[in-house]
């Protein structure tokens, strides 16, 4: 979820640039000099083939983003993303989602370098969080077995799921709130709609996907991950034609 570097054109108040550059900077060196300080000490995951595959495929996924209120693009990419939360160590799950969470925008060059890498560290801050959460509920556990212990693995995954929604969405509310000078609250509101709960589940359920993804990875291997694309996709058209 990533809020548009534009003003929305519905007359709301005026930017406060300045604010919203502390923001992105707030969030944008801790999450970077997290990586540079854990990601050493991951070398052999780092360099895991499957890292790569994961990488390209959030980014093909987010090269077809939603649009939302105010200009605010909702990526497809969260279950896929969700999955990388659980199969990999929050370290490497948080640098699939840093290089793999492309921004439409940055290749017409209608986002700043600094707006670009606070999109994709706000994205990787919420993966990171719940991999971390996921892992401690089920520690030492990279996969999901058909004898595992599934009343520790679904509450890990539904707190994973959450936690990663929450601080995404925390994130970007704030930098929208701060930007655009507006009352936190009323941009919670415009971007869940009329239905926040509903939102909200839809999230967890997209979180579940996830576990689908990371089940099936496990047991058939990188490219079985490929078949999630087209029902990705398809939900994006849903949407436009419900629209």
């Amino acid at each position: 979820m990533e809020p548009e570097a534009t003003l929305d054109p519905d007359g709301e108040p005026g930017q406060n640039a300045i604010g919203s550059t502390i923001w992105q900077i707030a969030q944008v060196a801790p999450l970077l000099t997290y990586l540079a300080l854990a990601l050493p000490k991951h070398r052999t995951d780092v360099i895991d083939p499957a890292v790569l595959f994961f990488i390209l495929t959030v980014a093909v996924v987010d090269l077809i983003p939603v649009p939302g209120w105010g200009g605010l693009q909702l990526s497809l990419s969260f279950p896929i993303l969700l999955g990388v939360a659980i199969i990999f160590e929050p370290p490497v799950a948080a640098l699939i989602a840093l290089l793999g969470s492309v921004d439409p925008r940055e290749f017409r060059r209608e986002v700043s370098l600094l707006k670009a890498l606070w999109n994709r560290c706000q994205m990787s801050a919420s993966i990171l969080a719940g991999s971390f959460l996921y892992h401690l509920v089920v520690p030492g556990s990279l996969a999901i077995e058909a004898h595992s212990n599934w009343y520790r693995i679904v509450p890990g995954i539904l707190l994973a799921a959450v936690t990663a929604y929450a601080v995404n969405t925390l994130s970007v509310a704030i930098q929208t709130a701060v930007y655009r000078r507006l009352p936190l609250g009323h941009v919670l509101a415009k971007m869940h709609g009329t239905a926040p709960w509903e939102f909200l589940l839809s999230y967890i359920g997209l979180g579940l996907f996830g576990t689908v993804i990371a089940r099936f990875y496990q047991s058939e291997g990188v490219w079985s991950v490929v078949v999630f694309l087209g029902p990705l996709v398809f939900a994006r058209q849903m949407y436009f034609r419900s629209r």
